[in-house]
């Protein structure tokens, strides 16, 4: 799906829309992901989307901005769903 790319090699690639600016947001969506996906957390990744990926999906990721430490705030749901979907594709 968008937010999760799982790899041959059982790597887990989880895209984030999301400015890093030292709160964590890379890591804290991260693990939600890997929480939904119950995977090996040393295979997981992160990448940012680039904005031409972003606009052949339509806007799936919708803006790339972040600003008063509202990137787990405003992303975590829908990071969540990702998981959650990508999770049941696998079973």
């Amino acid at each position: 799906n968008a937010w999760v790319v799982i790899k041959p090699d059982d790597t887990v690639v989880i895209r984030v829309a999301r400015s890093e600016m030292g709160q964590g947001s890379l890591t804290g969506l991260a693990q939600l992901v890997a929480e939904e996906l119950e995977c090996d957390w040393t295979k997981v990744t992160t990448e940012f989307p680039s904005p031409g990926q972003n606009v052949a999906r339509k806007r799936v990721w919708g803006d790339y901005s972040t600003g008063g430490s509202r990137g787990i705030r405003t992303s975590h749901d829908y990071v969540r769903r990702g998981g959650a979907t990508a999770r049941t594709m696998l079973i």
